[in-house]
């Protein structure tokens, strides 16, 4: 798995594309390789679910994951998201949390 990061919070905490980083917050943490990009805002990091993507009945997940690859390994991030869910859709509330993101020793 991957976390991607805005290249001004990766120059804050001296992360380059592809090191390894810590993804915490108060569920769990888990060890991940950065994407740094400009897809995320400064003061946010996202853990994409990656799977199977469907665009007029023909898989997409090739095209999508096409130079990823290599990061997809590792923990998930169901390990830091919160357990809860949305009490009135039902849905679980995985989206949204807060998490500390910081270099791993050994980069």
């Amino acid at each position: 798995m991957y976390v991607e990061i805005n290249p001004s919070l990766a120059g804050n905490i001296g992360v380059k594309d592809g090191e390894m980083v810590w993804v915490e917050s108060n569920q769990g943490k888990v060890r991940v390789k950065a994407k740094i990009t400009n897809a995320s805002m400064k003061r946010q990091s996202s853990c994409p679910i990656t799977g199977q993507v469907y665009l007029k009945e023909k898989t997409m997940r090739a095209d999508i994951l096409k130079g990823l690859l290599n990061m997809h390994f590792g923990d998930s991030c169901n390990i830091v998201t919160a357990p809860g869910y949305d009490e009135i859709t039902a849905m679980q509330e995985t989206k949204v949390g807060l998490c500390k993101v910081y270099k791993a020793q050994g980069g």
